[in-house]
C-alpha cells in the first residue's frame, strides 16, 4: 500500500513537472476548449510561467487585441484535480488592467478568485453593442472574491463602480459615480444601485435575466447645485415627484 502511494505521488509530481515545462503555445488548445471566443498570439515562456498577446472576438465577429497577458501556474493544485493560475493583463486597450486567479476542475467549471479589474467604458461598449446608444465615458472598476462560471450559469457576488459616468445623451458630464452590487445564482441577476457622488444621484434595486430583461425600481435626485439641464434628461425615464426627486420604474426594459 505504501509503495503504491509513493508511485502514485511520484507520477503526479512528474506529470506536474512535465506539464509546467511544456511550451506556452500549447495553451492555445486549452483556450479553444474552454474559451473558443479568444485566441492567443506570440506566446513566450512555458505553460508554467509565460505571456502572450490575447485577442477576443467581438459580437460583430472581428478580433480585438486585449494586449499582453501574463500567467503563472500553481502546479500543486493539480493534486486536487484542478488547473489553477494567476493571470494579469496590465495594459488593456483604452486604459485598464485585470488581475485574477483562475482555476478549472474536472467538472469544467471555471472559477475566478480575487478578481480586480479596471475597464474603460469605451472598451466595454465594444463587447456590449447596446451601450453604443449611450456612447458612454468613464472607468468601470470590478471586484469579486469568487465567481464560478459554467455553461450558461454564473454564481457569486460582484461589485462594480462606474466612476465619472458620462454619456453623449447628456449636456452635463460627468453625471457622477455609480456603484452596483450584484448577486448571481443561476437565475436572474439581482442587484442594488447607488451613487455616492455626482450631480445626478440614483438609488434602487432590480434584476436582469435574458428572459425578463431589465427590471428596476428606484429614484433619481438632482444634487444641490446640479445644472437645470439635467431635469430634462431625468424626465426621459422618471416621473417627477417634486423637490428634484424622480421615481424610476423600468419593466422588461
Amino acid at each position: 500500500m505504501r509503495t503504491r502511494s509513493l508511485v502514485l505521488g511520484g507520477a503526479l509530481l512528474l506529470s506536474a513537472f512535465l506539464f509546467g515545462q511544456a511550451p506556452a503555445w500549447l495553451l492555445n488548445y486549452m483556450l479553444a476548449k474552454f474559451a473558443p471566443h479568444m485566441a492567443m498570439q506570440q506566446p513566450q515562456g512555458s505553460l508554467w510561467n509565460g505571456r502572450a498577446h490575447v485577442q477576443a472576438r467581438l459580437p460583430q465577429g472581428t478580433l480585438l487585441d486585449l494586449g499582453q497577458v501574463h500567467w503563472r501556474l500553481r502546479p500543486w493544485t493539480l493534486l486536487t484535480g484542478k488547473i489553477s493560475a494567476s493571470i494579469e493583463v496590465p495594459d488593456l486597450p483604452l486604459g485598464g488592467r485585470v488581475q485574477t486567479g483562475v482555476s478549472v476542475g474536472l467538472d469544467r467549471v471555471v472559477t475566478l478568485a480575487d478578481l480586480r479589474a479596471q475597464l474603460s467604458a469605451a472598451l466595454i461598449s465594444q463587447f456590449v453593442p447596446q451601450l453604443n446608444l449611450l456612447q458612454p465615458g468613464g472607468t468601470v472598476e470590478v471586484a469579486s472574491e469568487s465567481l464560478a462560471i459554467s455553461t450558461n450559469q454564473v454564481k457569486g457576488k460582484l461589485a462594480a463602480t462606474w466612476r465619472g459616468f458620462a454619456t453623449k445623451m447628456s449636456k452635463v458630464n460627468p453625471l457622477g459615480d455609480y456603484k452596483l452590487d450584484a448577486q448571481l445564482d443561476n437565475g436572474p441577476i439581482n442587484f442594488k444601485l447607488s451613487s455616492p457622488t455626482g450631480p445626478l444621484l440614483i438609488e434602487g434595486s432590480g434584476a436582469w435575466s435574458a428572459a425578463t430583461r431589465l427590471n428596476f425600481q428606484g429614484s433619481a435626485k438632482l444634487a444641490p447645485g446640479a445644472p437645470a439641464e439635467l431635469a430634462s434628461l431625468v424626465r426621459l425615464f422618471g416621473r417627477d415627484q417634486g423637490g428634484g426627486v424622480y421615481a424610476i420604474g423600468l419593466i422588461n426594459f
